[in-house]
């Protein structure tokens, strides 16, 4: 029997049934026939494999609801880490999200395990010392005049801190002499190391050997703030050395090195900026940052360096009037009592030098 005719016969089936008042079950297709008769089913959404089948007569659990500062938790997973080996107790650099500005904590214990001044208004030889060196500093500066910040432009607030000859102290100075104007007078520090044949501040400080002042100059760009390090828990930013260069001297005597004093000379009114050179007498790169400081200070060894030598690291600071000097490892009954100095008398002028005698 054909497909019409069946369907005729089951017309014919239902008029009956109509007509004696009840509907007849239809019959089960198969086949073909229920390819085109039966409608599709309807869709149901997917279950993921291994999931149980919920039951008929148990409604469904509630959505939770969504979870609170979900996108504050995205953001901050999103942000990136720097990895470095920190000393113990300190806290792992991170980057200031609006200015850019990579930050450091400072780990004073271990500052002070190492010498370094490490509070504010210590008792002490080397803060007392550290506060004849800055009282100096600043009249010679005339830093803390009224007027002394008023006028746009370049600061006369530029500071060189070298010595004759290597391991004689003038990293030690730099650090300290930075930590103790950022700690006492809360004065904003800039701390450069332009020491790029033995750089060694970032080390002291914790932080990674990134990229600092070299790269800064030869990738020639404005912003600063991508190769700073500010420290969250102190007035005190960081300026790496960099990587290495191959011609350092030529590298400073560019327009570039000028562009960058003024720059962090003007920026700031109230900001000192100490910069940490190589040895006068070791490489070329000193003499050149000379002319770039508004004051010089060259760190003397008792005990180590010869006259002969401070005479000749002062010869090529000839073209200056304004260097200083700090007379470093020497003993209580070998620190000089030079009538008008505070009786510190480790920090001299160049004028002075006289009064060193076979001390130095």
């Amino acid at each position: 029997m054909s497909l019409i005719e069946k369907a005729a016969e089951r017309l014919e089936r239902e008029r009956e049934a109509k007509a004696r008042g009840r509907v007849p079950t239809p019959p089960k297709q198969t086949g073909a026939e229920n390819a085109i008769a039966q409608p599709p089913p309807a869709a149901r959404p997917s279950r993921p494999i291994g999931e149980a089948s919920p039951r008929p007569d148990v409604a469904p659990p509630p959505a939770p609801p969504p979870a609170a500062n979900n996108g504050q938790r995205r953001s901050q997973q999103a942000t990136p880490t720097v990895s470095t080996n920190m000393r113990s107790g300190a806290r792992s650099p991170g980057k200031d999200q609006q200015t850019g500005t990579q930050t450091f904590r400072i780990n004073f214990k271990d500052m002070e395990k190492l010498g370094y001044i490490s509070r504010p208004f210590a008792r002490g030889r080397l803060p007392e010392d550290l506060r004849a060196m800055k009282q100096r500093l600043m009249k010679r500066m005339n830093f803390f005049s009224l007027d002394a910040h008023r006028t746009p432009g370049r600061q006369q607030n530029v500071i060189m801190v070298s010595s004759s000859w290597a391991s004689e102290g003038k990293t030690f100075t730099a650090c300290n002499l930075a930590l103790s104007l950022a700690l006492e007078d809360r004065v904003n520090v800039l701390l450069v190391d332009a020491d790029v044949i033995r750089p060694s501040v970032h080390g002291l400080f914790g932080l990674p050997g990134t990229d600092g002042l070299t790269d800064y100059l030869r990738i020639r760009d404005n912003d600063l703030s991508p190769f700073l390090w500010r420290a969250e828990n102190a007035p005190l930013s960081v300026l790496p050395a960099g990587s290495p260069v191959q011609s350092p001297r030529e590298l400073f005597r560019s327009d570039e090195m000028s562009r960058f004093i003024y720059d962090v000379s003007s920026r700031y009114s109230d900001r000192l900026v100490i910069v940490d050179t190589p040895p006068l007498l070791v490489t070329a790169e000193a003499p050149v940052l000379a002319h770039h400081a508004d004051q010089i200070i060259v760190v003397v060894q008792a005990g180590r360096t010869s006259q002969t030598a401070l005479e000749d690291a002062l010869d090529l600071l000839s073209a200056h009037d304004n260097v200083s000097l700090v007379l470093n490892r020497c003993n209580e009954g070998d620190r000089l009592t030079t009538p008008g100095y505070y009786g510190y008398g480790y920090y001299q002028e160049r004028a002075k030098l006289s009064d060193l005698g076979n001390q130095s």
